[in-house]
């Protein structure tokens, strides 16, 4: 049974290791930290080693005083089985990597059985779960810049050249200096174009800053290589933020008519 917040604080206290020029996680018994700190709950069930997490926590780009870029409100990395998300609150004051490190042990301590949980404060939740491999934004066999097809769920075909037309066809966003995309916030662009359904999501659902001309180069290798099956890729950047991972995909428009 998972821990409740008062058993995993009470007798317990995170040291940490600072070792330059990279930080080590430890976890040592101690004294509890006050019960007004956050809040800890264990609902994952997660094969995931505590290895994989180090590595993902590693992962992830800081600012040069080791603190989350400001307006940077969702942070998503992996590695291996191990996903971690960061969810900051805007005009809460910089989330330090130390900060990070604090509240990833309170989870390795507060649900060791398996190194998976959530611990939140005002500034910052940390979650902690199992990725799948086969993720298409973040599992373990994600290779960046690389067309990965998926079976067909229907005998009708994706037509490439739909694809082609709808990823040239992507308006743009109002005005502004930057020409985004014109995409929903926190769900990124859909576009139907005939028979092929586009989709691109940004895995921390920040704005996709992806043009319009790097997406048509995304799309191009991406039909070259599935033909008239459904397809993805990830790309490691293309959304605000120093952290994020954007994925195109294909899949049939069951809508068309």
């Amino acid at each position: 049974m998972p821990l409740s917040l008062e058993d995993s604080y009470l007798d317990r206290q995170i040291e940490l290791s600072l070792i330059s020029p990279s930080f080590t996680i430890v976890r040592l018994p101690h004294t509890s930290p006050s019960r007004g700190q956050g809040g800890l709950s264990c609902p994952y069930v997660s094969k995931a080693p505590q290895d994989n997490c180090d590595k993902a926590l590693e992962s992830i780009q800081f600012a040069p005083d080791y603190t989350i870029t400001a307006g940077e409100t969702e942070i998503d990395v992996s590695s291996g089985l191990c996903k971690i998300r960061i969810t900051t609150v805007n005009g809460a004051g910089a989330v330090s990597k130390q900060n990070i490190i604090d509240g990833m042990n309170i989870i390795y301590n507060g649900c060791k059985k398996y190194f998976a949980g959530i611990y939140a404060v005002n500034a910052f939740t940390i979650d902690i779960q199992e990725v799948a491999p086969t993720d298409p934004t973040f599992g373990s066999r994600v290779q960046f810049n690389e067309a990965v097809c998926t079976n067909p769920t229907s005998k009708k075909p994706i037509i490439p050249a739909d694809c082609t037309k709808g990823a040239a066809s992507l308006p743009i966003q109002g005005q502004g200096p930057q020409a985004l995309l014109k995409q929903v916030k926190g769900q990124g662009i859909i576009n139907l174009s005939a028979s092929c359904k586009i989709t691109v999501i940004a895995g921390n659902r920040l704005d996709i800053t992806l043009d319009k001309e790097t997406l048509k180069t995304m799309m191009k290798k991406l039909t070259d290589k599935c033909k008239t099956s459904p397809g993805y890729m990830t790309v490691g950047k293309g959304t605000f933020g120093s952290n994020g991972r954007v994925t195109l995909s294909t899949s049939l428009n069951r809508n068309q008519r």
